[in-house]
């Protein structure tokens, strides 16, 4: 099969989509920093103070979560039952055919 027919043509114009060489110059400058550059820079200066700053994400993002949970079962069990025979996303609309129809 050729690598060109596994292209989604929805998403080629997207950023960071049009090949992997982005993603993966991201990723070596990433790993560039964690292991050489930010060790480097931090060597002689004190660890910042971020207790707080982590308590406040981590309730955050607990709140978010439950949201998101009830969000999803509100989503996925319309009128409080299990859409028989069919995917929920396509109940809602949001199937698509792969040639260019919604």
């Amino acid at each position: 099969m050729d690598a060109a027919m596994l292209l989604d043509p929805r998403v080629e114009d997207w950023l960071l989509m049009s090949s992997p060489l982005p993603q993966t110059i991201i990723l070596g400058l990433y790993v560039y920093f964690v292991t050489s550059l930010g060790p480097k820079l931090m060597e002689n200066r004190k660890p910042f103070e971020l207790k707080r700053a982590m308590i406040t994400y981590n309730v955050f993002i607990v709140l978010l979560s439950v949201y998101m949970c009830y969000e999803a079962s509100v989503f996925s069990i319309p009128n409080g039952r299990i859409l028989p025979e069919s995917s929920c996303l396509c109940h809602y609309g949001f199937c698509y055919d792969y040639e260019g129809n919604l």
